[in-house]
């Protein structure tokens, strides 16, 4: 009941993020799931930073196209946003079988944390883990920043991080 979702859902390629000011300075979580750099206003970018920098809202970044996260990169407030140095290339790791066959876990000392757990103790939610099915692709990230506070998922045999915990501000 302490929810109140709100979304806005970007159907061209080319349009603006309709959302004034005051809301993107509301908002405790903001989700920006595969919003191109060029949807937002300087104004709106100048919102959002300082929602996270100034009153500790959270960004979920998450990554769609390779160029977008780019953009992120070139702009001075959206590459704090990103977990890794500014000049680093993430990559996409795709699996080129038939089934899918990278599995994301939990972090070796996340496994605790309610954030990442699945069951009612570790040992529970590690088998749970263990059930999901396997995904096709994740995103590699290069050489992480140093504000990054904790890995809490990673690919099972690279180790590579798939999910983490970083604080600006």
């Amino acid at each position: 009941k302490w929810v109140r979702l709100s979304d806005v859902l970007l159907d061209d390629p080319k349009a603006q993020l309709g959302v004034d000011l005051e809301r993107i300075a509301q908002q405790n979580v903001i989700v920006l799931l595969g919003l191109r750099p060029g949807a937002l206003t300087a104004q709106q970018i100048d919102a959002l930073h300082r929602a996270v920098t100034q009153r500790g809202a959270s960004v979920i970044l998450a990554a769609g196209d390779l160029t977008d996260l780019e953009g992120y990169g070139q702009n001075v407030l959206l590459s704090e946003l990103l977990p890794y140095r500014a000049g680093g290339r993430p990559a996409w790791r795709d699996w080129p079988g038939d089934r899918p066959a990278f599995r994301m876990v939990p972090a070796r000392g996340s496994e605790a944390m309610d954030v990442v757990r699945l069951g009612e103790d570790v040992q529970d939610s590690t088998a749970r883990w263990n059930m999901l099915p396997a995904v096709y692709h994740y995103l590699a990230l290069p050489q992480l920043k140093p504000n990054v506070l904790r890995t809490l998922l990673v690919e099972k045999d690279s180790q590579l991080p798939v999910l983490l915990e970083s604080r600006l501000g």
